[in-house]
């Protein structure tokens, strides 16, 4: 069995290394031409190597963050630190966006559907049969719903009101542009 000259190998891949770092872009543009004449062939190779290293991947990844939880969690929180106005925006953007999904999916023309009123910024959702049902609380508004919303499919029984209506039909039973009766507030 022939010997394996260690030093070689270590030589070789510095040189490559060292050969790769001076030629970045052009390295880069041959992969880049590869990729686009090949996209198929790459594609079912990524897809088989995920699927085969999979596990190993990620009890790998599970050792190393359990081994360094302190370091990655001050990581985190500097991260955020730093890009807290961008993070913000990106929180925002996301949480219209998942208001806006469930709000199109209860109302497609995006307006109260007892009065009519398109405003959205007085659009909300409402338990057509009160809260009980679906065991929410009080608390259980905004983000938080939209998130339980989507995350169950967009279950029956809810329906898009403006505030208005909300309002009075949590206070009286019925809104007053319906034609039922009033109970009286007292």
């Amino acid at each position: 069995m022939d010997e394996v000259d260690y030093d070689f190998i270590a030589k070789h891949r510095k040189q490559k290394r060292q050969d790769y770092l001076k030629n970045r872009e052009a390295y880069l543009q041959r992969a880049k031409e590869y990729y686009l004449r090949n996209k198929a062939k790459c594609t079912e190779r990524a897809i088989k190597w995920n699927k085969t290293y999979r596990e190993n991947r990620n009890k790998i990844s599970k050792k190393y963050r359990i081994k360094n939880q302190t370091t990655i969690r001050k990581k985190a929180i500097e991260m955020r630190f730093v890009n807290r106005e961008q993070i913000n925006a990106y929180s925002r953007n996301r949480n219209h966006q998942r208001k806006l999904d469930v709000f199109k999916h209860y109302s497609p023309n995006l307006m109260c559907q007892c009065c009519g009123d398109n405003h959205l910024q007085f659009l909300t959702v409402d338990h057509i049969d009160g809260r009980k049902p679906h065991n929410h609380d009080y608390g259980f508004v905004g983000t938080k719903l939209y998130n339980w919303i989507i995350k169950n499919n967009y279950p029956e029984g809810f329906q898009i009101l403006c505030m208005n209506c909300n309002f009075a039909k949590g206070v009286w039973g019925v809104c007053p542009h319906t034609k039922g009766v009033i109970k009286q507030h007292g």
